[in-house]
Order: structure tokens, then C-alpha cells, then sequence
């Protein structure tokens, strides 16, 4: 909110892209031009939570205590009379890029369906969840006939365990591809960040498909294994699954496509 307050009295109109979840306006970019409902004591709460009072620096916990104490001013909160002339305008989000990708889709002659612009959690786990969805295309075409474009938004995460290389996006794929070790159905599976940067690599995301397992089988190539080891880069580098664009120069997160012909 200090850009508005920067800005107060004049009228002040952001115009955003979003590359938050549920799209707060508090949290794109960290909020220059919006109310603020967290407090220093909600920010406490977390250091307390964590037991970092010994582990941050001095400076930053003198800091947050005057500021929990009334000693340093809030930043500015929801009803404060200087957003009366402030307008936050969403102008580009992960479920607009879907919408966008649905509307090709539909051109294409496939039968659409945009699950949801918020999926979040662990990438490998949600990579089987997807695969659960797709599965039941496959038996029942539900939740939608064949042929299929089921569209998710979001962004997931990964906890690193391995030493290898690789993002969200990757993995998800990769472990979507485990779960779908023995499906005969033909079925192509993307899952991109719209930035064109997955994790700290140069690839996008990753992309897989029925052929996929063949490749694996010529390779001799133990998939879990880079699982483990948090190495999807190098997996769908040898099986030639990487999609690389480049910087896109946007960002509203991530999108999964999958296509059930």
C-alpha cells in the first residue's frame, strides 16, 4: 500500500497480471497498491512458530518487535480512506490463459474442460492425481468424452530430496509417467509454467505421451530413479520430453494440459 499512499491524493488505477493464487491483490508483487491485512503480530506468530527469534539477524527482530509493540507504523489496512480513489484491475490470470487454451481446444474439435485455476501441493503428488482423472476418461469418459482436453491452472511445489535438476513442472510430468507405466491408451500430458522458466533450468516444462514408455524400455532407464533424486531435466532430456520456449516475458503460473483422443 505505500505506492497509494505515495500516490493519495491523486486517482491511482493499477492494471495487473497475476501470478498469485485466487489472485490477492495484496500479495501480486507484494501488494504497492493495496490494503494490507497481516499485521507485525501475525508476523511474530510465524517467527514464533518457527523458533527463528535466535536465527534471524538483530536488526530484524528489534525491528518487528517495536513494530508488534506500536512503535513503528502498520502498513496501510483495508478501509483506509486513501484507497477511495485507488482501482486494482486484473488484467491477465492463470484462468484467462486457460479460458484462452479451452476456446483452441474446442476449435480442434476436442471436448473441453477447465478443472480448476488453483491446484497446489506437492507436483509428484499432484502428477497422480491428474493421472486419476485421466484414468477415468480412459474407463468411463467422465469427467468428460473423448476426445478429451482437460485444462488445470495453479502451481505446485517441490521438496528437494535428491541432488539432481529439474522444477515443479517436470516432475509432475515425471511422476505422472510412473503412474502411467502400464496404460495401452494414447494420451499426451503438459505441464508448463507460463513464464517459460521451470525451476532453475531453461526448459518450460515437460511433456509426455504413450510413446514415452517406449522410449524408456530402449534407454534401459530407471524413471524412479531420477524421480528420487530430483533429476526430471535429465529424464525428459534423454527421452526427449523438455518443452523449452525461452523467457515469455508474462507470468499467471502454471498450466497442465491433458489430451485424450
Amino acid at each position: 500500500g505505500q505506492l497509494a499512499r505515495a500516490i493519495t491524493p491523486a486517482t491511482c488505477v493499477t492494471l495487473i497480471i497475476s501470478d498469485v493464487i485466487g489472485d490477492p491483490v495484496e500479495s501480486i508483487a507484494s501488494g504497492p497498491t493495496a490494503a494490507d491485512p497481516t499485521s507485525f503480530q501475525n508476523t511474530w506468530q510465524v517467527i514464533e512458530k518457527y523458533q527463528l527469534v535466535n536465527r534471524l539477524p538483530e536488526k530484524i527482530i528489534n525491528y518487528l518487535q517495536k513494530g508488534k509493540e506500536g512503535k513503528i507504523p502498520e502498513t496501510l489496512k483495508p478501509g483506509d480512506p486513501i484507497f477511495n480513489k485507488t482501482e486494482n484491475i486484473v488484467l491477465g490470470n492463470n484462468f484467462l490463459s486457460l479460458q484462452t487454451a479451452e476456446q483452441t481446444a474446442t476449435a480442434l474439435g476436442y471436448n473441453t474442460l477447465i478443472l480448476t485455476s488453483q491446484i497446489q501441493g506437492e507436483a509428484r503428488e499432484i502428477g497422480k492425481a491428474v493421472v486419476g482423472i485421466v484414468s477415468e476418461i480412459f474407463v468411463k469418459d467422465l469427467p468428460i468424452k473423448r476426445p478429451a482436453c482437460l485444462l488445470i491452472g495453479g502451481e505446485t511445489t517441490v521438496t528437494i530430496r535428491g541432488e539432481g535438476k529439474g522444477g515443479r513442472n517436470q516432475e509432475l510430468v515425471l511422476s505422472a509417467l510412473l503412474s502411467l507405466k502400464n496404460v495401452a491408451e494414447q494420451y499426451v500430458l503438459v505441464s508448463c509454467g507460463t513464464d517459460g522458466t521451470d525451476g532453475p533450468t531453461d526448459a518450460a516444462g515437460g511433456i509426455i505421451s504413450n510413446k514415452t514408455w517406449e522410449k524408456v524400455k530402449s534407454l534401459q532407464m530407471k524413471p524412479q530413479e531420477f524421480l528420487d533424486q530430483n533429476d526430471a531435466y535429465h529424464f525428459l532430456e534423454k527421452v526427449g520430453g523438455l518443452i523449452k520456449t525461452g523467457p515469455t516475458g508474462t507470468n499467471v503460473m502454471d498450466i497442465i494440459i491433458a489430451l485424450i483422443p
